[in-house]
């Protein structure tokens, strides 16, 4: 089996990069597109495409995938977290994504929150979690910091979304509290004694054992893998998402709460250990990936051509517009239809950049 990976780089960090290398490493053939010049002929030389697609600028991409679709090539499009809101957001990023569900691309969501509000749209997806190497219960945990610090990842491109005012605040009112700060590396944090900035590392495990719990405050919905890897190794969560073994806070009031609590009673969190075990088991997770890959390949490669040319013929009928090369005017902050802070300040962010904005998860 040949995948093409389509979307984000090979960068190790990406769930592009981590479902690659572990299926290269299971024996796969994986290749990745180039972001400068994507090769077509590699969107029919391969067996699957593993796409990844955040915020549109244009339909060529889609061509590439009908043109695929058509050579009988089955797509997987893998949902993280911002592209969500884009969707929901963007009406051009919102019709690229009901072609590609018109194409009969399969759609998978890395939790049942995002399953649920792709279905707001009208798109159905079934859950996926995303698979990582450096989420294992097999690693033994080291002791827990003498002195109570707080592991957040706070990147300098949309800082807002993911907590930054909120994560500055604390800053502020816990002296107390040691701050490990990962992926930030615009923010001067020199004159806060309790902060150490640690921009971009590429061992998050001895950032782990570092800290006594991880600090997640974002404003949007994703699978985030450092909360997974945190947990594996008995580390604490205080998030804005509900999930199993964390302590759930969306203000500061509520997170200085949950650090009090934590603080008082400084442990392992072995049930979200034993949770990440049985739930998030690497292995099992790229098992299932490659199942669910090999489950939509066996009608054969003609069966799925026939099928591809039928749904690529009658998109391009029903849709003309994805044979235009005109670029997508991006939504301003003011013209949205919407109260969601962060949409607003994802479209904000994009309005500001050239560049397509990039989603972690």
């Amino acid at each position: 089996m040949r995948i093409h990976f389509v979307g984000e780089p090979d960068d190790q960090v990406s769930i592009t990069s981590q479902h690659a290398r572990a299926l290269a490493a299971a024996g796969v053939d994986v290749t990745f597109d180039s972001t400068d010049s994507p090769r077509r002929s590699m969107y029919r030389q391969c067996d699957v495409i593993h796409l990844v697609s955040y915020e549109t600028r244009d339909f060529s991409l889609l061509r590439r995938i009908r043109w695929a679709r058509a050579g009988g090539v089955v797509v997987l499009r893998y949902w993280t977290g911002l592209d969500v809101l884009w969707a929901a957001c963007h009406h051009p990023t919102r019709r690229f994504a009901q072609a590609l569900v018109d194409l009969g691309v399969v759609q998978l969501a890395p939790n049942k929150t995002m399953a649920d509000r792709l279905a707001r749209i009208g798109i159905s997806a079934s859950v996926q979690r995303p698979a990582s190497p450096s989420v294992s219960t097999a690693t033994q945990p080291r002791p827990l910091p003498n002195e109570f610090t707080l592991a957040c990842y706070l990147p300098s491109r949309n800082r807002e979304l993911y907590g930054g005012s909120l994560i500055d605040g604390l800053i502020r009112r816990l002296p107390g509290v040691r701050f490990l700060i990962l992926g930030d590396t615009a923010t001067d944090f020199s004159s806060c004694r309790n902060v150490e900035s640690l921009g971009f590392v590429n061992d998050v495990h001895r950032v782990l054992h570092r800290c006594t719990a991880v600090l997640q405050v974002r404003l949007f919905h994703g699978a985030s893998r450092l909360v997974f890897e945190a947990m594996s190794l008995g580390r604490h969560v205080i998030s804005s998402t509900p999930m199993p073994h964390a302590q759930h806070a969306v203000t500061e009031a509520q997170v200085v709460r949950a650090v009090r609590a934590l603080r008082s009673e400084p442990r392992f969190n072995l049930e979200g250990r034993e949770h990440i075990g049985m739930e998030y088991d690497y292995s099992d997770l790229i098992a299932s990936l490659r199942r669910r890959m090999e489950q939509a390949l066996q009608p054969g490669r003609v069966a799925l051509a026939v099928r591809g040319r039928m749904h690529a013929a009658s998109l391009t009928l029903r849709m003309p517009a994805l044979l235009s090369r005109r670029r997508f005017e991006l939504p301003r902050p003011h013209e949205l239809d919407t109260d969601d802070e962060a949409t607003r300040l994802l479209v904000s962010q994009a309005c500001d950049s050239p560049a397509p904005v990039i989603a972690t998860g």
